[in-house]
């Protein structure tokens, strides 16, 4: 359960499977608590005795696990940045020892190498086992593929860690161990990045301990509450409306700015397309928003493009388009289909932890069949709720409503025709 640093995982796997739990915590009505923490300091963070401790945990030999505890422990440090080392260019009487001069650390990992990552697995893995353990004591379970029922664990990129608590008892549980882990191993969780959401009526505070056994309290908040992880921002209640809101507004902000500004069609369709659209493109294609929504964001983009040369809206989205500007696709919409349609090209060809996630998502979808009021039949497009459904707007909505059904056979239109059906 740790997406981090391994191969075959990454931020996809992470926020794809978060989704298969929103989706089953939000279809069944459950009654869960969600946590977020990180570590302040992480890599900084381990002792040389429990580092040692760790190696030797996973079965490496005393001897190896001295020397790969010691590339830390004796090697020479020194402050440097993409401007030089302080000491590159001034005085001996300007010199700061502390700053300047080489040092070895008293306590983490080396750093921005390979083994760097590795050793925080290794380290973090203390913590992870540990939960899992309390999860399987009281456990939640999640439809992955088709009804077959699997017990979630915490999920984990790096320092970023999710747990998913079916019970106040999971819950208490969950505090007990971080508490122990952070005093055992000397570390602390950031209080101020730390999130607690329930879909449960009035929880307890979250009560949790730092490394010199300080109590600290975390207050629930309801699943209406927006929170941030791996650069995407959820809820418990699986609505999108305010981080479309809020996605809207930032770029609205960038397309004002780039309006105001003397410069080329070219070199703002360039700056658009090398900084606004990617951002756009990572958050839209783990979030179900609507065809319109996305349309909405398109109109943006090109609202600079439009006051600076008085050209149209089909020339500037041809200009936005163009492969020599940087652009990606004819629409920012077809452009997030063609994101998702890897990630289910991925999840039926490839294995690794993103492509369990997404075949769970996939099936999770064809799964609920009639019973989904957001899936399109016949062949029209047409969003058409079942008569008494709710409806959701799931991950693979947009790209359903997208789709004619032909036999056996999901046909996509309006995406580009070099996109592979």
């Amino acid at each position: 359960n740790h997406f981090g640093f391994l191969p075959g995982r990454g931020t996809s796997s992470e926020l794809l499977q978060l989704l298969n739990v929103l989706e089953e915590i939000v279809e069944h009505n459950l009654e869960v608590d969600l946590f977020t923490q990180d570590v302040s300091g992480a890599f900084d963070s381990p002792e040389r005795t429990p580092q040692w401790a760790c190696w030797r945990r996973i079965g490496f030999p005393a001897s190896l696990a001295t020397y790969l505890t010691n590339l830390g422990a004796l090697s020479k440090y020194q402050i440097n940045s993409p401007y030089g080392t302080r000491s590159s260019d001034m005085s001996e009487d300007d010199r700061d020892p502390e700053l300047d001069d080489p040092f070895t650390p008293r306590r983490g990992g080396t750093q921005g190498d390979p083994l760097s990552t590795l050793g925080w697995v290794v380290f973090f893995d203390v913590l992870l086992t540990a939960l899992n353990a309390v999860q399987q004591e009281y456990p939640f379970y999640i439809r992955q593929a088709g009804s077959a029922l699997l017990s979630q664990l915490p999920l984990c990129y790096a320092d970023d860690l999710h747990a998913i608590c079916s019970s106040p008892e999971a819950t208490a549980r969950f505090n007990d161990v971080t508490s122990a882990f952070a005093a055992m191993f000397s570390i602390d969780f950031a209080e101020k990045k730390a999130r607690a959401i329930s879909t449960r009526a009035n929880p307890a505070p979250m009560l949790l301990h730092n490394a010199k056994w300080e109590e600290f309290t975390i207050p629930f908040k309801g699943p209406d509450c927006i929170i941030k992880s791996l650069g995407l921002e959820y809820s418990l209640s699986y609505r999108w409306d305010q981080q479309y809101k809020d996605l809207l507004v930032k770029f609205k902000q960038v397309a004002l700015v780039l309006s105001k500004k003397q410069a080329s069609t070219m070199a703002k369709s360039l700056l658009q397309n090398t900084s606004s659209t990617p951002k756009i493109l990572y958050t839209a294609q783990f979030s179900p928003f609507t065809d319109e929504q996305l349309d909405s964001i398109s109109a943006v983009l090109m609202q600079p493009l439009r006051k600076a040369k008085a050209i149209g809206t089909r020339a500037a989205g041809k200009v936005l388009s163009n492969e020599i500007l940087g652009g990606f696709s004819h629409d920012i919409g077809a452009l997030v289909q063609k994101r998702k349609l890897a990630l289910i090209d991925l999840a039926f060809n490839e294995g690794g932890a993103t492509a369990a996630a997404m075949r769970g998502l996939m099936l999770r979808t064809m799964r609920r069949g009639m019973h989904d009021p957001t899936v399109t039949h016949g062949t029209h497009t047409a969003e058409k709720p079942i008569s008494g459904k709710v409806r959701w707007d799931w991950w693979a909505t947009s790209l359903i409503h997208r789709s004619l059904l032909t036999q056996d056979h999901l046909r996509y239109v309006g995406l580009p025709s070099d996109t592979p059906h």
